[in-house]
């Protein structure tokens, strides 16, 4: 286990939130564009998609990204740095057709390989899924990332700076040769990574408009860092899902339902009864119970996932979803 020292709070390694391609759902249920691809993610037989992979062996890579426009604050014992280096893992199918792109996001004292369990199987759904390891709140960070908290506002710049990367490889010749979509891509950001996409998706000193979803995951709230992020207003921004748990000792519920009623339309918000702050594994039988619902909104073109018995409501649900319910 890992321990999220920012939300003093243990985050599990290796198990992923709403398991499976329940992920993949989520994130495009927002985008009415990907609705084919949504379903044949969850498992759903619908119509054939152009735009859709089917599900299959995935290959991780590793790769490194230099910035050298920005610098590396010092932390710790650690002097700085001239530049600012990213590791970045790779997830993507074995597929020669060009596939949407996700960036994920991880929380303080976080590594890419906490999500090994989520992220090959949102890629085997049709996906190119990129973790940065960002410079001084991972938890190998020169100096320790116990002084690196302040770097998050570095860290907007640095999902950026990879998603830049990224396309001019998939521009260039190589491996990642048109592998990408470059007019779909989407951010998922847990805790720390929730503040860094919020940033990222919502404030004027770091907006990347290529960015056209974003899922926020228990994101601690932009309000602890005062004035390092200027207290911008975050409302505007690309269609964004919010989730936390009920029993989330980190991250209150309570806060991310206010940032929810912060932030303009299109969002959604699913809160899940018992969830703690870790990504909790559910299970194909809750996969089933939101993926039959949404069917109809999604193959009719609406970017609004609908609601039923048995289901979770992803606009604002009054009581949060319980798991027990779909049992």
């Amino acid at each position: 286990m890992r321990q999220d020292t920012t939300a003093r709070h243990f985050v599990a390694t290796g198990r992923a939130m709403l398991g499976g391609r329940i992920w993949v759902l989520l994130i495009y249920s927002q985008l009415a564009a990907l609705g084919c691809l949504t379903m044949s993610a969850c498992g759903e037989s619908m119509a054939p998609s152009s735009s859709a992979a089917a599900p299959g062996p995935v290959t991780r890579s590793e790769i490194t990204f230099v910035d050298t426009s920005r610098p590396t604050a010092p932390n710790g014992s650690f002097p700085g740095a001239p530049q600012r280096t990213l590791r970045t893992v790779l997830w993507r199918p074995v597929s020669l057709q060009p596939l949407p792109l996700l960036v994920m996001a991880h929380g303080f004292s976080g590594l890419p390989e906490d999500y090994d369990a989520v992220a090959p199987t949102i890629a085997a759904a049709g996906f190119v899924v990129a973790l940065p390891a960002f410079p001084l709140t991972n938890a190998d960070a020169p100096g320790g990332y116990q002084h690196g908290l302040a770097d998050v506002v570095n860290q907007p710049a640095d999902i950026s700076f990879v998603i830049s990367q990224l396309l001019d490889a998939n521009s260039g010749p190589g491996d990642l040769h048109g592998r990408i979509k470059a007019d779909q891509i989407a951010v998922l950001g847990h805790s720390l990574g929730g503040a860094t996409v919020t940033v990222l998706t919502r404030e004027d000193c770091c907006r990347d408009t290529r960015v056209r979803g974003a899922l926020l995951f228990a994101p601690v709230p932009l309000g602890l860092f005062g004035p390092l992020f200027d207290m911008q207003p975050i409302t505007a921004g690309p269609p964004t899902l919010l989730i936390n748990g009920t029993a989330d000792m980190a991250i209150a519920y309570s806060a991310t339902e206010a940032l929810y009623e912060r932030i303009d339309p299109p969002k959604f918000l699913l809160g899940i009864t018992g969830a703690d702050h870790t990504m909790p594994s559910m299970g194909t039988r809750y996969r089933s119970a939101i993926c039959r619902p949404c069917r109809s909104a999604l193959s009719s073109g609406s970017s609004m996932p609908c609601s039923a018995a048995g289901a979770p409501s992803l606009h604002r649900p009054s009581p949060p979803w319980s798991p027990q319910a779909t049992r």
